[in-house]
């Protein structure tokens, strides 16, 4: 119980240094109390033994007149004819007043002639100041030691007068015990109710704070902090706190109030901690925990991640209401194959997972084709139509991965395998897409990393009149100093990470620098195409980029061309636009890679394209004795659209031949030379090659 005390209450602070305080000042106005009434007995003493002597000293100047003592007779002879009479009176004072100790006459010479105590007349009290001042008409009073009491005495002494003449002194004294005992009373009174005080004010805190607030204590300790509920406090018998408890029950009151809102909070934080806030459909957290919760109690599984092919598109066009709307049917039709063996949940986006724990491979499969037929039936959005096409990626547990974000990492891999190869498809993972993926991870960190270092090198392969022999032009090929990974390999890792726009400045730059630098040096210098990828249709500022380089470098735009492939020109509003602003500036513009692509002549009459590039694949399968035919309509139609015509690829001479033979305007190829550094360039302008 003390140790709560201590705890609980600090009696040294509530009880004991009051306690102590009211002492201190209780004992401080008991001492001044001692003091005072000292002092105030001690003058009422006084004046009562000085009134008393002057009495005694009046009773005896009556006694003397009833006497008959004439004024004329000596006053000495008189008196010490009266001494019998004298020594009556003040023996007889004495005896009558138990206070008084002592009474004695003095006559004018200090000579005692009448003393209660006999022993002492006679003796002269001469050279005694107070008895000389009573004999001089000063009464006063003084004390003494006395040594038969063995105490001091308060004596008083006055003049004992004769009509007008002062014939002696009457001394009195008086014990000063009972106002000691006085004094000791009350000072002892007074320190008794200083203990009773404080006793009294001891059991008052213990009964009123103390065991109150212990009561109350007790009551705190005894509440269920593991209840979502706080019962009211029942109030003590003692009343002096029943406003606390009024106030701790109105705060428990509060408390629930709160409780209550916080626990429907806790209800609704735990179900969007695990299901997802659109389609209220499992989570990510949830389905993780699903995954380890079964996957050890099943000997295979599999992991379908299903990407919305288009949704962007939908989006855009409907708005994201109508999206969240769609997002929600898919949802709610996913959770219509919910089974046994089947958990379905929204991984982000317009993605979903699907986690299928059946104990067959056959079991499997179904699940598998019956997502599938979901999306071969339409979707309603506000009671519109929308077909959907998804594609999907699925790994197994545990040929694939034994742990859950490997699963979902090689689904994605697959998924987006089944996009590359046309989307609305499904897909296994395989280790070739693991491969592959690491294998466009390293070339895109060596992407990042020369861009930051300036690892790209420009080489130049030139570009020969059929019929001359002669070089007027080259193209610019992008080439790594340091890495032996071509251009069909890497460039379209930059288009997909970003990258390209970067790398298509530097190039433009690079190129308009190259020109410069010859230009400077007295060289003659012919065009250079540099090639343009589709995703720099997205750099706004590239048209404003080039002028500023044509200015920079005073280039004229004659010796700059642009090569486009097909693929830019599906965008066929954007690419127009873009087009029209480069032939703005005075550059040609190429048409690359003819017959790979979409292949179609109305691009050589929609967008000013001035020549046209035939792809080293299209040479090599129509670029003969029995084929020619093919290739002599195609280069005939590109002249009816007043195109040059370029044949890339080409290897021997019996190909620059034929080419002559169809009238094809330019040749590039090994034929003549690789890309080669700008060294050797110099060198191939001089040169007039055997055709």
């Amino acid at each position: 119980m003390k140790d709560t005390q201590k705890v609980i209450t600090n009696n040294f602070k509530l009880i004991y240094l009051p306690i102590v305080f009211t002492l201190m000042a209780i004992f401080t106005i008991a001492i001044f109390t001692h003091n005072l009434s000292q002092r105030i007995l001690f003058n009422q003493k006084e004046e009562n033994v000085i009134e008393f002597t002057k009495l005694l000293s009046s009773k005896i100047e009556l006694e003397l007149n009833h006497q008959g003592i004439n004024k004329d007779e000596s006053l000495g002879i008189n008196l010490q004819r009266d001494i019998h009479n004298l020594q009556n009176i003040v023996e007889r004072t004495k005896e009558e007043n138990d206070t008084i100790l002592y009474a004695l006459i003095v006559d004018e010479n200090l000579i005692c002639i009448a003393d209660s105590d006999v022993e002492d007349i006679g003796i002269d009290y001469s050279g005694d100041l107070e008895y000389e001042k009573a004999l001089n008409g000063v009464g006063s009073v003084s004390t003494w030691y006395y040594p038969i009491i063995d105490d001091y005495v308060l004596e008083a002494a006055v003049p004992l007068r004769y009509g007008e003449d002062i014939i002696g002194i009457v001394g009195v004294g008086i014990s000063m015990d009972e106002t000691k005992k006085n004094v000791a009373i009350l000072t002892f009174g007074s320190f008794i109710m200083a203990v009773v005080i404080s006793i009294i004010f001891f059991i008052t805190q213990r009964i009123n704070v103390i065991q109150p607030i212990l009561t109350l204590n007790k009551h705190i300790r005894n509440i269920n902090t593991d209840d979502y509920y706080f019962k009211p406090l029942e109030i003590s018998k003692n009343k002096n706190f029943e406003g606390l408890y009024n106030t701790i029950n109105e705060l428990f009151d509060k408390l629930n109030e709160s409780l209550h809102k916080n626990f429907n909070l806790n209800e609704e934080i735990k179900d969007l901690a695990y299901k997802d806030y659109l389609t209220k459909i499992p989570n990510r957290i949830s389905f993780a925990r699903k995954f380890h919760e079964v996957i050890l109690n099943n000997k295979i599984g599999a992991i379908a991640l299903l990407d919305l092919d288009s949704f962007k598109e939908y989006n855009d066009t409907k708005g994201h209401l109508n999206g969240d709307r769609l997002l929600v049917a898919i949802a709610q039709r996913l959770i219509g194959l919910k089974g046994e063996g089947v958990y379905i949940s929204r991984f982000g986006g317009d993605e979903f997972l699907v986690f299928i724990y059946h104990q067959s491979e056959e079991r499997i499969k179904e699940t598998i084709l019956e997502l599938e037929n979901l999306f071969k039936r339409p979707f309603y959005v506000q009671g519109e139509e929308v077909i959907v096409e998804a594609s999907m990626g699925i790994s197994l547990y545990p040929e694939h991965d034994k742990e859950l974000d490997g699963l979902i990492s090689k689904a994605d891999l697959a998924m987006y395998e089944a996009k590359t190869n046309g989307k609305n498809q499904w897909a296994y993972f395989t280790e070739s897409l693991l491969e592959s993926a690491e294998r466009k991870n390293y070339i895109h960190s060596i992407l990042r990393s020369s861009i930051t270092n300036n690892e790209f090198k420009i080489l130049y392969q030139p570009q020969v009149d059929v019929f001359t022999g002669e070089t007027v032009g080259f193209e610019a090929l992008l080439r790594f100093k340091n890495h032996n990974i071509f251009p069909d390999e890497f460039i379209p890792i930059a288009e997909e990470k970003g990258l390209i726009i970067p790398i298509g400045r530097m190039v433009i730059k690079e190129v308009f620098h190259q020109l410069s630098q010859w230009k400077d040096q007295g060289l003659e210098i012919t065009p250079i195409a540099i090639n343009f990828s589709v995703k720099q249709l997205n750099d706004e500022g590239l048209i404003n980029y080039i002028e500023e380089l044509l200015k920079e470098y005073t280039i004229e735009t004659k010796y700059i061309e642009v090569e486009i492939t097909e693929n830019i020109l599906i965008d066929s509003e954007g690419a127009t636009k873009f087009l029209n602003s480069l032939k703005a500036l005075g550059i040609k513009i190429s048409l690359d890679d003819f017959g790979t692509g979409y292949s179609s002549l109305n691009y050589l009459s929609k967008f000013p394209v001035a020549k046209m590039k035939l792809d080293r694949s299209f040479i090599q399968q129509y670029l003969n004795v029995s084929s020619q035919k093919i290739m002599k309509q195609l280069i005939l139609l590109a002249k009816a659209y007043d195109l040059e015509v370029v044949a890339e690829g080409v290897e021997t001479l019996e190909q620059v031949k034929l080419l002559q033979k169809l009238n094809c305007d330019y040749i590039q190829g090994y034929y003549f030379s690789k890309p080669v550094d700008t060294e050797i360039v110099l060198e191939i302008i001089r040169k007039k090659y055997d055709v």
